[in-house]
């Protein structure tokens, strides 16, 4: 049989295969080298070989002079020492109680910090902590017994248990080791140990000559507490800490209804604001661009603490967005000089995260013109440096829809601006869309894929893409939204026909032999299977069980009956009565998902331009009312100004129509000069 055969043959043992070792046999067997059984108290294996079981004690022999017994490796406690341990540590406390120990041993400690070198102990369930004067090498031998816990000087956790069944003494007798740690016994003179390094000074201890230099360390000596303290300044701001965790608890669960899973703002925002605030805490500055990240998510924290605080808070809060804001500018400014100087390299995802965050930032403070420049930037960034990329990792994935996702919700509803299609410089600063693509309808049926469509940017090639994270980060299918994106393309090309003939303008028959295809794609369009479009009440044993997964449901059928009323309104014009079935259905579903408190339900783009384009076509006064109300609670969940154009545009189209006009969203947003902007 040749070599190759073996070693195919599934029944010959791997020699690469590794084995497992125990370390809790008895100390004959492991001297012997060979297999224990490990029953207690002596093995089995002893018994038949007629050989005495020296047992399972735990026994740590430290260098002596002439001692040559053989050492081997054996766990510091034993099962039932651990059992022990275990068993009384967790009948000290309930679980509920731990966080309050906690803070109550702190306030302890905090009332005694004015006389800094006075001895204190405090004890409260398993929590403790102490501080001892600091007394010379003979006195502290001196005053230590059996009683007494060894102190290094700085206050340290302790753990107070009763006493077990068994004897301590018992389970630990002749260990000099143990002795040392829960009694601190002295240790034999004859044992050459660490232990007895601690009472003579460093450089004897190690063996070092005390005429040998000792090179200067970057840090001062304080001889009152013989401590060291460091000389680099803490450059981090007093609030941050708590700003980024309110950013992660708080602050990003609004911006997707995913919320249990892993969105791109945990996996990538938070922990560059972490990784930067442990440099100032050094001393050390970030980047620009993470300085940038870092500030912009700061200034947005407290921008969203002004919603849930009262008004003395809300001032120092404001204030303190507007500090963090300005610094966040001033970063972001020095980093797009690097980028244009070219003397320093940027890193991609840095610059991009600051891009998004910048944005957000803009958004909180409701100046959607910036939003713009800061959304147009970012997609002159990911053309020069981001698509040219042969492999784009997950994350840089991630952001590139988190940017294509904003700017189609940011650009459904912009309206004054110049469109896009009279822009004749290529690198005029405006959303650029190339040609349109024929047979819509059938291509949308088929599959696409291939870096072609990684770079897409513009939403412009059409089919079903299998790796499209937008269900993942957004729970929204990505037809949808890829939907949303032609027809706004669809209705400024009515816009343009209305205002002026240009030579780009589509004549009629183009305009409609379009408007049919994307028109039929839409309503012949169906939800996953798990979906069920013609379900308005929740079952209660659904609503316990997944709360998320129900909003994601209830989202997506939302988001494609108010993508239907956008396109009837926006393309055909139809009269705003045709479309009162469908904002009932959203007013149902918004109501469900309301139940469940989850703050991304008022936040997230889908919902508030789901509401927005829905409250603005109906007609009933109750409807009407209802929708003012949701709107209202958004402002007291997050006191944001965007927040505020939508309610007063929804409420001037409805005060327009009381008086006999026809008016629409499109119109009240074009006199006031404003877009809309959305998180």
């Amino acid at each position: 049989m040749s070599a190759s055969k073996k070693s195919s043959n599934p029944a010959v043992p791997s020699r690469t295969a590794g084995r497992g070792r125990s370390m809790d046999g008895c100390n004959t067997c492991r001297r012997r080298h060979v297999k224990c059984d490990e029953r207690q108290p002596s093995c089995l294996l002893c018994e038949s070989q007629g050989i005495t079981c020296e047992g399972y004690k735990v026994s740590l022999v430290f260098d002596a002079v002439g001692n040559e017994r053989s050492q081997y490796r054996r766990p510091l406690f034993t099962l039932r020492m651990r059992q022990h341990m275990t068993e009384m540590l967790t009948a000290s406390v309930a679980p509920d109680n731990v966080d309050n120990y906690l803070s109550r041993v702190d306030e302890q400690c905090e009332s005694i910090q004015q006389n800094a070198h006075a001895s204190f102990s405090t004890e409260l369930g398993p929590f403790g902590a102490f501080r001892t004067a600091q007394v010379s090498n003979e006195e502290g031998r001196q005053q230590r017994s059996p009683d007494t816990h060894v102190s290094c000087g700085s206050p340290v956790a302790l753990v107070a248990v009763a006493e077990p069944e068994d004897d301590m003494d018992t389970l630990l007798a002749d260990d000099a080791l143990m002795e040392c740690l829960f009694w601190a016994a002295e240790m034999p003179e004859s044992h050459n140990s660490v232990f007895s390094m601690a009472d003579s000074s460093p450089s004897t201890a190690l063996g070092i000559d005390s005429n040998f230099p000792i090179p200067h360390l970057p840090y001062a000596s304080n001889p009152a507490q013989s401590t060291l303290i460091p000389l680099a300044p803490n450059l981090a701001p007093a609030y941050a800490p708590a700003l980024i965790s309110h950013y992660r608890d708080v602050v990003v669960p609004s911006f997707s209804p995913a919320v249990p899973k892993k969105t791109p703002w945990q996996i990538l925002h938070v922990p560059v604001a972490m990784e930067t605030l442990a440099l100032l805490n050094m001393g050390e500055l970030a980047s620009n661009a993470r300085m940038a990240v870092f500030y912009s998510i700061l200034a947005t924290s407290a921008l969203s603490m002004l919603g849930t605080s009262e008004q003395r808070c809300g001032s120092e809060w404001h204030a303190q967005a507007e500090v963090f804001f300005a610094e966040a500018q001033d970063h972001f400014r020095m980093a797009l000089r690097q980028i244009l100087d070219g003397q320093q390299k940027v890193r991609y995802k840095d610059m991009l995260i600051a891009f998004l965050c910048m944005s957000t930032l803009w958004t909180y403070k409701g100046n959607e013109k910036q939003v713009e420049r800061c959304l147009l930037d970012c997609e002159h960034w990911i053309t020069i440096r981001g698509i040219p990329k042969p492999h784009k990792s997950r994350k840089v994935r991630l952001l590139h829809h988190c940017y294509l996702s904003s700017r189609t919700f940011y650009e459904s509803t912009s309206v004054c601006r110049k469109p896009v299609f009279l822009a004749k410089d290529p690198s005029a600063r405006f959303f650029r869309r190339q040609k349109w693509v024929d047979r819509f309808e059938q291509r949308m049926q088929e599959q696409k894929g291939g870096k072609s469509v990684e770079n897409d940017m513009h939403f412009e090639i059409p089919g079903n893409w299998d790796s499209s994270m937008y269900p993942e980060i957004y729970g929204i299918p990505e037809p949808l939204l890829f939907s949303l994106a032609h027809v706004t393309r669809l209705a400024n090309e009515r816009q343009i026909s209305f205002a002026a003939h240009h030579e780009t303008a589509l004549n009629l028959r183009e305009f409609m032999e379009r408007a049919r295809s994307i028109e039929k794609y839409i309503s012949s369009w169906q939800p996953p299977a798990f979906l069920s479009t013609t379900e308005s009440i929740i079952p209660h044993e659904r609503v316990l069980q997944s709360p998320h997964k129900v909003i994601i449901n209830r989202l997506i059928i939302a988001m494609h009956k108010a993508l239907l009323i956008y396109f009837y309104r926006r393309v055909y014009d139809v009269d705003a009565t045709m479309m009162q079935g469908n904002v009932e259905h959203i007013r149902e579903i918004l109501a469900e998902c309301g139940r469940f408190d989850i703050c991304a339900v008022y936040h997230a783009d889908s919902f508030v331009w789901i509401a927005f384009v829905a409250a603005c076509e109906a007609l009933d006064p109750s409807t009407q009312d209802w929708f003012s109300s949701w709107f209202d609670t958004c402002i007291a969940r997050g006191n944001f100004q965007f927040f505020q154009v939508i309610k007063a545009t929804a409420h001037e189209v409805w005060k327009r129509r009381k008086q006999g006009h026809s008016a629409t969203w499109l119109e009240v947003l074009s006199e006031a000069g404003t877009n809309l902007c959305y998180i």
